[in-house]
């Protein structure tokens, strides 16, 4: 068995708020002295970087196995293979960033089953509210929305302060996220 940073999973549906959450609780540990590793789901379907004409494309249309982008600025992994399994994925993360919490953007399907992940759900509405709470498995930390017709979720940006406290509460207190 292996460990990794606790992990917080924001989620919900398209435009509902999430790159506000996950941003602010990125900008939030970070401030604090954390090292934050954040993983964000795209939706897009075959999604890439790796374009066609490219010299990375063309290395990867080469056979190469995995290339990295570097520059004076930034390193970009590009795997030109779907990762199978998440957690891999933020083993890697983890490894190249040495980070202490991991935030997570989307991924609903994976992390509303795992115990050990907290959670931060973002609603357009109260029907989204019903459907998503149904298979919440493990801490719910928060409801959030930016408009006031979810009842009992935090308003953003007004509330973000309570949401704030809510997550150093979870932070002072998670545990390293389990792998088997």
């Amino acid at each position: 068995m292996t460990e990794m940073p606790p992990i917080l999973s924001v989620f919900g549906f398209k435009d509902s708020g999430k790159t506000t959450i996950a941003s602010a609780a990125t900008k939030h540990f970070t401030s604090q002295g954390h090292r934050v590793l954040a993983v964000k789901h795209v939706g897009e379907p075959n999604f890439s970087i790796d374009r066609e004409g490219t010299d990375s494309h063309r290395l990867t249309q080469a056979g190469a196995s995995g290339v990295i982008l570097h520059s004076d600025s930034s390193i970009t992994l590009l795997l030109p293979q779907p990762v199978n399994q998440l957690v891999h994925l933020l083993h890697l993360g983890v490894a190249a960033t040495s980070a202490d919490v991991i935030v997570l953007e989307g991924f609903k399907s994976w992390t509303q089953h795992q115990k050990e992940i907290a959670k931060v759900v973002c609603l357009r509405s109260n029907s989204e509210a019903s459907e998503l709470a149904t298979n919440i498995h493990g801490q719910l930390i928060a409801t959030c929305s930016l408009t006031p017709d979810v009842s009992g979720a935090l308003l953003i940006p007004d509330q973000l302060p309570e949401l704030l406290q809510r997550l150093d509460h979870w932070l002072a207190n998670a545990t390293p996220y389990k792998v088997e």
